[in-house]
């Protein structure tokens, strides 16, 4: 059976066929995981679902936390 197979790929031209299938299986392939990161919902972190959580900054210092966008920053 295995003399078969390798006699079968000693061909170009079988050898041709058989990287063709597999470019183009392994372009599928990327295609589905492409699709389903895209359309996966993104898990919640522990930090995500606890909203009381708070950011402070002693002795004239800054802090920031996640989501912290269009925050200003007064230098008194």
């Amino acid at each position: 059976m295995t003399s078969r197979i390798l006699a079968w790929l000693r061909r170009e031209d079988n050898r041709a066929i058989v990287k063709m299938a597999a470019a183009g299986l392994s372009a599928v392939c990327a295609g589905i995981w492409a699709v389903y990161l895209f359309m996966a919902q993104p898990q919640k972190s522990s930090a995500e679902k606890d909203s009381s959580q708070s950011v402070t900054a002693t002795s004239g210092s800054v802090a920031a936390g996640r989501d912290a966008v269009g925050n200003t920053i007064n230098d008194d």
